[in-house]
């Protein structure tokens, strides 16, 4: 693979392949299947990420004309509005664009229902009642919002982007799972998928990095469904190459070359190779349908951003860093304060002593060294 990442012929078989087997999917909602070991769909959830790969894939290549796009449309569209979708808008207004959110997306693709938009326009004139919504929702109803008024407040949905977590530091050692995917669904909603152009609230010399250290976190855990997703953010955002980026692409395009598919988090090769063919295929669909459908919108947001800027550069020490981040993570998750030291004496050998990992990790030192100091050991011990 190139510096630059995947070719464009590439691209578009990822884009291909995440049609196909979403659609699939969307059929599966129809059968229950054989019983296999894995969690079973979730209609709306599987539904509304079909119409987003939808809206992701419409201006790439050939877009709505693909006959894979044609056919994905054709299974989601009908499942669009459910018969309870009217009586939610109408009974809880605070969360009417929630309920919305498939009708939206169908609707942003030229399908309307005027009923569905009158109980809506009711619903959204109804004053803001209770807390302020969480920044990451908040996100997703400004882009539904968007979506429905065709066209952004884009100066709202900047101040969002300065609250997010785009907007703040990343705490390496102890963000979760759900904070990271919350990061990279406040870059795919604030962007529209790459096709709003919003300045990154904070300089990219002080966000790449970040990103780089869940990337190898990512990687580190296995998760190729969330380091697809935080690999969307260098072309959503018009981010430069990076170490990380690089070495996470050819992860991601290895092994989706191996398996046929990118396997999602629940996915055990050990499981799936014990079953019937055609459970086997429904272990797939339940397991790894969603990490398929990032990778085809990452396809589809990488070739609608064109070639990145320059190439990664410093690779060898970027990496290094990376590696080191990964292992001052996993000491700290074992609260192993000894590996924390040999690291840190690690990094300032290799003159790593900059990163994000590094500095939260010394942090960590001097506030464990404060808490086991005598004066402290007493404080504790009377409290």
């Amino acid at each position: 693979m190139s510096t630059s990442g995947p070719s464009a012929v590439l691209l578009r078989d990822w884009v291909t392949g995440s049609l196909r087997l979403t659609a699939r999917t969307v059929a599966a909602l129809s059968d229950d299947g054989p019983d296999v070991p894995a969690p079973r769909l979730e209609p709306d959830k599987v539904v509304g990420e079909a119409l987003l790969l939808l809206r992701a894939t419409a201006d790439v290549g050939a877009g709505r004309a693909d006959p894979d796009w044609r056919r994905l449309y054709a299974a989601a569209a009908p499942l669009a509005r459910p018969a309870s979708v009217p009586a939610a808008i109408c009974c809880d207004p605070a969360h009417a664009l929630e309920a919305a959110f498939c009708h939206l997306q169908l609707s942003a693709l030229g399908d309307t229902d005027p009923g569905i938009d009158l109980l809506l326009d009711l619903a959204l004139a109804e004053p803001d009642c209770g807390p302020e919504p969480y920044v990451v929702t908040a996100l997703h109803r400004a882009w539904l919002r968007a979506l429905r008024e065709e066209g952004p407040d884009l100066a709202g949905v900047a101040a969002l982007l300065e609250r997010s977590s785009l907007g703040r530091q990343v705490d390496v050692l102890r963000c979760s799972t759900q904070d990271v995917y919350d990061l990279t669904h406040a870059v795919m909603h604030g962007t529209d998928l790459g096709r709003w152009r919003i300045p990154v609230p904070r300089p990219e010399a002080d966000l790449v990095p970040d990103l780089d250290a869940l990337l190898a976190l990512a990687l580190d855990a296995r998760n190729l469904d969330l380091t697809t997703e935080l690999l969307w953010c260098w072309p959503m955002l018009g981010l430069a190459p990076s170490p990380a980026r690089a070495r996470a692409l050819d992860e991601v395009a290895s092994v989706r070359a191996d398996q046929g598919f990118l396997p999602g988090p629940g996915f055990e090769r050990e499981v799936h190779a014990l079953l019937a063919p055609q459970a086997q295929d429904a272990y797939v669909l339940r397991t790894s349908y969603h990490a398929s459908l990032v990778l085809g919108i990452l396809g589809a947001s990488m070739l609608a951003a064109g070639p990145p800027r320059g190439a990664p550069t410093q690779l060898d020490g970027g990496l290094a860093a990376l590696d080191l981040t990964v292992a001052l993570r996993n000491a700290s998750d074992r609260s192993d304060l000894q590996a924390v030291r040999g690291l840190l004496e690690l990094a300032l050998e290799l003159d790593l002593a900059e990163g994000r990992a590094v500095q939260q990790a010394a942090s960590l030192l001097r506030r464990s060294a404060a808490m086991m100091s005598p004066r402290a050991a007493a404080r504790l011990a009377s409290s």
